[in-house]
């Protein structure tokens, strides 16, 4: 079965891994858990821009 998602970070799935099924980190959660933020923000900005056209809604409107 397959459920459509959003793109999926890799980060998210090593987070998944790590909290959910408790396979061990390399480094202490102090060290990777902000890593993994910052990376994840980094890519969901990417994400979320269009691959063409306007930026934003509002910039349909002004034209």
């Amino acid at each position: 079965m397959h459920f459509p998602t959003g793109r999926i970070p890799i980060e998210a799935v090593i987070r998944l891994l790590i909290v959910q099924f408790e396979v061990p980190a390399a480094t202490p959660d102090d060290v990777w858990m902000p890593v993994l933020t910052t990376s994840e923000a980094a890519f969901q900005e990417i994400c979320e821009k269009p691959l063409s056209g306007p930026e934003s809604l509002e910039d349909v409107a002004t034209g």
